[in-house]
């Protein structure tokens, strides 16, 4: 008997996922069914549409969700919703070896532009903007405390007189006196303290004197040149407390 060998070929039915559910066909029992664009299939069952037939191999459910997150020293997982975390693999796994050593550092200098803070490396010929220099200003600050004024605060008349100054009235002012003697106090007993100034005129003809109250001392700034009274009509004096007791006195003074 001699055995009669046939080469044969076969195509499975196929069509898109879409075309079987649009026609939703009963496939004969063990017959085949190929989604061209999926590569899912089915085997029919000779009863049930395509839509409701289970594709071959058992069309796994849903996989549950899973979480990871990296603590101290290991990536760890765990199924969504789950309290326990398990470790996956420890950090110190994942750490190559050393790499080679990078090239030496370049020293960077800095300057101050018109417009920007630039920097160059150093040796560089241009410089590059870093950061504008309105960039670095803040919001204005607040108005500051009033100064101290530039001249005497009050200008008295004394006529002529004899007059002992006081802290309380005389300290800043301007004097206007019109010749005899004015007394220098001890400084705390009449309100005076360091750098108190007083200034004096001599406001006509007749000179003024300076004479210092028992305790208290006067300095003059050369007293072999100058004397304890004004010089002339409309010269200035200036008396300032330098310390406890002891005042300078500066100005049109008479000759010594």
């Amino acid at each position: 008997m001699s055995l009669d060998i046939r080469h044969i070929r076969f195509r499975v039915r196929g069509r898109t996922a879409a075309e079987w559910t649009a026609l939703n066909e009963v496939l004969l029992e063990r017959e085949l069914g190929l989604e061209t664009d999926t590569r899912k299939f089915k085997f029919g069952d000779g009863a049930t549409g395509w839509v409701d037939l289970a594709y071959s191999g058992g069309g796994g459910t849903a996989g549950t969700p899973v979480e990871f997150q990296v603590n101290a020293t290991h990536i760890q997982w765990r199924v969504a919703g789950d309290p326990e975390w398990t470790d996956l693999i420890a950090l110190s796994e994942l750490k190559g070896g050393q790499g080679d050593d990078g090239d030496p550092g370049r020293e960077v200098e800095l300057e101050r532009g018109l417009t920007h803070l630039r920097w160059r490396l150093v040796g560089a010929a241009d410089w590059i903007d870093l950061i504008a220099l309105d960039d670095l200003m803040g919001a204005p600050g607040g108005e500051g405390p009033q100064g101290p004024a530039g001249g005497p605060s009050v200008v008295r008349s004394l006529g002529t007189t004899p007059y002992t100054l006081n802290g309380n009235d005389d300290r800043g002012a301007w004097l206007e006196h019109e010749g005899g003697q004015l007394v220098l106090p001890e400084t705390a007993a009449a309100g005076f303290a360091k750098d108190d100034v007083i200034e004096v005129i001599q406001a006509a003809a007749t000179t003024v004197t300076f004479a210092p109250a028992s305790g208290a001392v006067t300095i003059l700034y050369n007293s072999a040149l100058f004397s304890l009274a004004t010089r002339y009509q409309g010269g200035a004096v200036v008396i300032k407390v330098i310390s406890a007791n002891t005042y300078r006195v500066l100005g049109a003074l008479a000759d010594a």
